[in-house]
């Protein structure tokens, strides 16, 4: 009914926008025994919905671990003394029915590094050097990476790489992808995978790229519409030459048979939007419902397309592996959700709340509230499922980044809920399965050594930093908000130890910028100020960075300038 902003006021929720949303989240109350349990013990108790019955468990191999009666108003759950973390599936049967359980063994402690590290964050589409095609490169990576590493840097965080949309817009933002399952190709150098295919005479004209090369802006359209022609000529002599050179063609089919059934929906997906456009909800009602016979009808139509698609992650996987075994220190960035139109909604579209939108409420990084433009997940089909969705995106980043950052971490626990066509003013925030999630994420950290960065900036509870410091997971201290009571910044060695620590974020100023106010004229002109917050603004930045300088000047940093 009400929650509390940034400046602890008390907002009351519109009833309409309660009644919107209870409506669109439609929980199962009939089950009487949760679909999920976590635990950091090997022993927990549920309340029994009968007063007798049976209880097996059997680990990720389906081995059965324990087996045993249960009799009165609890049923135990217990695992053997040297049972590893990780997921169980327990059944508890009796003479009415059976449940099926996923039980999180989790330890709640992410990985950690074993020393203080430094490092870059940077915006791999941004990289302008003169051997690339307009967008910064994987070979652009690999050389960065090298030289950082070099250097003694043991951290190079990249903004999103996920799969973009391909129309007019060509996915305007990084952190509203179309899949956050598949990679990026517009990042494959096109010189490095010639190498990979001696036996194939290929070549592109430098010619196509030099406009875009020599832009001021990133021109995503240009740079893809040359290295989709050169990708597709590649693509077609490698499909030739399958049977002259087998190898390769084994090594990518290892690659489709791995992956499954969601790399060939994927890739349909893209083929379909090809000529059907990128947004699935206009799509005929058989393709958006994923009915089998008509997928099976339109793979089979699409047969050369869909595997154009899988071969271009073959080769964005492969590049990627090679690039974090050289150098491992690569960190990826997590969005807290994808686009609506692409092809993760529409993979698990019976998850997606459409009706509704995530953002954040008003506060004074955004007067007028945010509205992100993603559709929310149902938290209780997410756990009917098992998080399954939720266990593949760790698990993908994971296999290939050294540090993942969760952007809007708070997400684990609430997200803001904004009903179709209202303003973020009128939106609430939805519970999360906090401690289930959590145990998830802390569990899969741990199993692969990956360090985890969450994002905790804004209106985020203490409760959530509080779970976050227990966890292992690092926040995130910018130097812009770090200040003392006076309103002075405050000396970096007074972060917390548990902290990734930072400039700005991809979506603030740079230095440069926040010096000389530009963010702030921007927000004035765009009408997200007024004239007089603006002018405040103003203010307070002026008085900070006067008291920038003298802290500068007294810590020493001034030094040798």
């Amino acid at each position: 009914e009400h929650y509390y902003n940034i400046r602890g006021e008390r907002i009351q929720v519109p009833l309409e926008t309660l009644a919107f949303i209870v409506e669109h989240l439609r929980e199962d109350r009939e089950e009487k025994l949760p679909p999920v349990v976590v635990s950091k013990g090997r022993k927990i108790f549920l309340a029994a919905p009968y007063s007798e019955g049976e209880v097996f468990i059997q680990n990720e191999n389906h081995e059965e671990v324990n087996r045993y009666p249960f009799r009165g108003s609890n049923i135990p759950l217990l695992l053997p003394q040297e049972s590893p973390w990780g997921y169980y599936r327990v059944f508890v049967v009796s003479s009415h029915r059976s449940h099926s359980i996923l039980w999180v063994f989790s330890p709640f402690r992410s990985y950690l590094p074993p020393k203080r590290m430094w490092g870059l964050n940077v915006a791999l589409y941004s990289l302008a050097t003169p051997r690339n095609h307009g967008v910064g490169d994987l070979k652009d990576l690999e050389i960065l990476a090298q030289t950082l590493q070099e250097k003694g840097g043991q951290f190079l965080g990249l903004l999103p790489l996920y799969l973009l949309e391909k129309d007019e817009s060509f996915g305007f933002s990084p952190y509203l992808p179309s899949d956050r399952l598949s990679f990026e190709p517009i990042y494959l150098s096109m010189e490095e995978t010639i190498k990979r295919f001696p036996g194939l005479s290929l070549s592109y004209e430098e010619e196509t790229f030099q406009e875009a090369k020599f832009a001021q802006r990133v021109d995503y359209q240009k740079v893809w519409q040359g290295k989709n022609r050169f990708f597709k000529d590649l693509f077609d002599d490698f499909l030739r030459s399958r049977i002259t050179s087998p190898q390769l063609w084994e090594a990518f089919e290892r690659f489709m048979k791995e992956k499954g059934e969601r790399l060939r929906f994927a890739s349909l997906f893209q083929a379909l939007a090809e000529e059907k456009g990128s947004n699935w909800q206009e799509w005929p009602e058989a393709i958006r419902h994923l009915q089998k016979e008509t997928i099976r009808q339109e793979s089979e139509k699409y047969r050369e397309q869909v595997l154009y698609y899988a071969f271009l992650q073959w080769l964005m996987e492969e590049n990627v592996a090679e690039i974090t075994k050289r150098f491992p220190i690569l960190g990826f960035d997590l969005p807290i959700g994808s686009s609506p139109r692409g092809i993760e909604n529409w993979l698990i579209q019976d998850q997606v709340v459409f009706e509704c939108s995530i953002g954040a409420p008003p506060d004074d990084f955004s007067p007028q509230g945010q509205n992100w433009g993603i559709s929310p997940l149902n938290p209780w089909k997410e756990r009917q499922e098992g998080y399954r969705h939720f266990i593949d995106l760790l698990r993908f980043n994971f296999r290939f980044a050294k540090f993942l950052r969760l952007d809007h971490i708070m997400g684990l626990q609430r997200l803001f809920w904004i009903p179709r066509g209202a303003h973020p003013r009128e939106g609430t925030y939805v519970q999360n399965f906090f401690a289930e999630r959590l145990g998830i994420l802390t569990l899969e950290s741990y199993r692969h050594g990956v360090v985890v960065i969450g994002e905790d900036l804004g209106t985020v509870p203490n409760s959530v930093r509080r779970a976050m410091e227990k966890a292992g997971i690092l926040s995130t201290k910018v130097f812009y908000f770090e200040k003392d009571s006076e309103q002075k910044p405050r000396h970096p060695s007074l972060y917390p130890s548990q902290s990734f620590t930072t400039l700005n974020t991809h979506d603030m100023p740079t230095l440069l910028g926040f010096l000389n106010y530009h963010d702030i004229q921007i927000r004035e002109k765009l009408g997200i100020f007024t004239p007089e917050e603006a002018e405040r603004q103003r203010r307070e930045r002026e008085e900070f960075i006067e008291n920038l300088l003298r802290m500068w000047q007294e810590w020493g940093w001034n030094e040798g300038a």
